[in-house]
């Protein structure tokens, strides 16, 4: 039995090219499904803890622990402003876990590894001798949600919070999806 380049190559080339179309597909797929998916999950929560609040107490208007007093409407707005943001700053958590992920084998490791990094940023976000440096951490901003519970909301924090952890997790994402197009995973 002889070798021949002539039939094997040209098969094994567009097994190769079809291999890659599929995990490029299946890439965008997981890609564009994942954020429909954490959006129901995000979303889930705090409608549910509106109904099971609502038939606990009532209708009442909400009392914030800063003291700010909300009708329903604006009790209702600032939930849901507080939950966009918090969607939006876990995107950096998400992206890195994703990215991790997928530089790895072990995906329970990898978003092992991402909580234990948000927490490190948490615990350089406390040291007050980093200065300004501490402003640039995507953590940083994490807490300014409970700007939505005043009566007048600081939107500047709010906006350089999201933006930092929607470009980190966005370049995280790009990062991972680039990745996961030249990885083998044949092998």
């Amino acid at each position: 039995m002889s070798y021949n380049a002539s039939k094997t190559l040209p098969y094994s080339v567009e097994l190769y090219r079809q291999l890659k179309r599929k995990r490029t597909a299946f890439a965008y797929a997981f890609v564009l499904s994942l954020p429909i998916l954490v959006a129901i999950a995000v979303l889930l929560m705090p409608i549910s803890a509106w109904i099971v609040g609502t038939i606990a107490f009532g209708t009442k208007p909400l009392q914030t622990p800063l003291g700010a007093t909300f009708e329903n409407p604006v009790a209702l707005s600032r939930i849901a402003i507080m939950t966009g943001y918090l969607a939006i700053s876990l995107l950096f958590v998400a992206g890195l876990a994703f990215y991790l992920s997928v530089r790895t084998d072990a995906p329970l490791g990898a978003v092992g590894v991402a909580v234990g990094i948000s927490i490190l940023l948490n615990i350089l976000d406390a040291i007050t001798a980093l200065g300004s440096i501490r402003n640039w951490l995507p953590v940083h901003y994490a807490f300014s949600w409970f700007d939505a519970l005043a009566t007048t909301i600081d939107w500047s924090i709010m906006i350089r919070g999201a933006s930092y952890c929607f470009i980190s997790g966005t370049i995280l994402y790009a990062l991972a999806i680039n990745r996961f197009a030249h990885k083998d995973v044949t092998s």
